[in-house]
This record gives C-alpha cells, structure tokens and sequence, in this order.
C-alpha cells in the first residue's frame, strides 16, 4: 500500500479545492477498463509491472478520500454534494456519507436537513446510527421542530442502536422528550 500515504498527503495538500474531488473519489466505481488493468497488471511481466504504475483499487481510494474528508475543515460546506450518496447503491458508500454527515452537521445546514432526516429510513441500521447522531445537533428551533418527529420514530426501529442513538439525540434537542426517550434507554 505504498500509494495510500501519497493519495492522502495529495488530498491534503489541496485544501479546501479538495472537496469536490475526494466526494468524487468516494463514490468512484470501476470502469471495465479500470477493472480489466487491475485483472490484468499481474500477470504482466516484471519489467513491464515496474514502468507501468500499479493499478489502485477504488475502495483504497474511497478510503483516502474518506478519511481527508473527515478531517478537512471545508467539507461542511460541501453537505448537499454528500447528502446524495446516502442512497448510493453501495452500502460502503453510504456508511462513509452517513459517518461524513454525523462529524460535519450543523444546525445552520437547513438546507439539507430533510433529506438527512429521510436516511433515518435507510436500510443500514449503522447508517440510522449515524444519522440519529447528527441529528441531535440541531438543538433548537425550526432544525429542532423538523428533526424530533423523525426521532421519535426512531424510537420504535428495530436496531437497538438505533433506538438508543435517537434517544440520546432527543435528549439533546429538546428536553421535554426525556420522559419519552427513558424507556428506551
């Protein structure tokens, strides 16, 4: 994994510019011609392997993408470019939007609150998870009255995770919700 270092340093070095790119890096799919060079790379002779460069897997890629996205400062202003890879096809994917979403939501994200609030009906339970996380973070006023519905139904999904993750976010959001969120604790 010699490249994994280089990708991130890359990722790093580019800022806030980096944003669009490590979004797109995380929901990259293979081409067949990308899938057909990683087939084939190995069976090539040795000196061939060392002048050409070595083929990169996309979930290494997605990975460093991911991860320079977790720790850019800038990725808050890119949510609405996230929000959409909630319903990717690929669960992988959908983890890394949801966990992006959880460590990067703000209150002052209204914008893309209500297609957050649909991914509490995501078929991940680890992405309910994360998602009920980040929704405690709008703690008042119309973020709060939008998400606390939502919550509580949450209260009532079938991952234990879930139900716990949704009580301590109503918890948060508005106290008058404690009595409801007790039980489920």
């Amino acid at each position: 994994y010699r490249h994994d270092k280089e990708i991130s340093e890359a990722f790093r070095g580019l800022g806030s510019k980096a944003v669009p790119i490590e979004i797109k890096a995380l929901s990259r799919k293979d081409s067949q011609l990308d899938k057909w060079y990683r087939d084939t790379y190995p069976k090539l002779p040795g000196w061939l392997q060392r002048v050409l460069l070595e083929p990169l897997h996309p979930g290494r890629l997605r990975v460093a993408a991911w991860l320079a996205l977790l720790s850019n400062e800038h990725t808050d202003e890119h949510l609405s470019e996230i929000v959409p890879l909630l319903s990717h096809d690929d669960p992988s994917i959908r983890y890394h939007a949801a966990s992006l979403i959880e460590r990067h939501f703000r209150p002052e994200n209204m914008l893309v609150l209500p297609s957050i609030v649909a991914a509490l009906r995501s078929p991940d339970p680890a992405v309910r998870c994360l998602i009920a996380r980040s929704l405690g973070k709008a703690t008042s006023g119309d973020a709060a009255v939008f998400t606390a519905p939502s919550l509580l139904r949450a209260l009532t999904d079938n991952s234990t995770l879930v139900r716990i993750d949704a009580a301590r976010s109503l918890t948060i959001i508005d106290t008058n919700t404690i009595t409801t969120a007790v039980p489920v604790l």
